[in-house]
């Protein structure tokens, strides 16, 4: 694996596992946060960056929106993982981003199925939709895990993406037995749901 920050999850969850899949994720579930908080170079700056937002610097939430830019999302460009897309569907701008060669080679078995849509005006998003597959194989399900919280890491503010990544580790593991999962994260609204073979999480603007 030749990208080490998407990788960091994966590899963490791996030493977890001496007990099989469900052991292996209970685990990683409940240790997983205090794992990130370990991990001082990316969380320092996830906190710097947290600490410097005031009342001032950020936007007041726009009804229907996600207050998120396109530009904000397509910042995970800069990594070499990944490719985006811009088009327009049913009048809307939906900009797609795909695994480059490169992360198609580290991740074969997402490399097909794998996509994050960005969808609507690009200077205040309404809706994202990341694809990656459903499976009980724990390489699989750790290397999906990781791409889901790498795909949002620029698009979504550092506190929330922070208080997300537990959230979706747990969910991806539950969501083939317990059905949707839902949560709400400051004006944010995470939906990860079943779509026949694939599993895909939705972020809308909270109600």
């Amino acid at each position: 694996m030749r990208k080490l920050r998407w990788l960091v999850l994966p590899v963490f969850l791996f030493a977890l596992l001496g007990c099989g899949l469900v052991n292996g994720l209970q685990q990683a579930i409940t240790q997983l946060p205090g794992a990130l908080t370990s991990m001082p170079t990316a969380l320092e700056a996830m906190s710097t960056m947290a600490a410097g937002q005031t009342t001032a610097d950020t936007p007041a939430p726009s009804a229907g929106r996600l207050n998120i830019s396109l530009e904000d999302a397509k910042k995970v460009e800069t990594s070499g993982r990944y490719s985006f897309t811009d088009a327009t569907e049913g009048g809307r701008p939906v900009s797609t981003a795909v695994l480059t060669a490169v992360a198609r080679n580290d991740a074969p078995a997402l490399a097909d199925v794998f996509s994050a849509r960005f969808i609507g005006d690009p200077a205040n998003l309404s809706q994202i939709l990341v694809t990656v597959p459903r499976t009980e194989d724990p390489a699989t399900a750790f290397e999906a895990i990781a791409l889901i919280g790498d795909v949002l890491s620029t698009a979504l503010p550092p506190d929330v993406h922070a208080t997300f990544i537990p959230w979706v580790t747990q969910s991806y593991s539950t969501v083939s037995t317990s059905g949707e999962q839902q949560t709400t994260i400051n004006n944010l609204r995470f939906t990860m749901k079943l779509s026949g073979a694939d599993v895909i999480l939705e972020v809308d603007p909270a109600p």
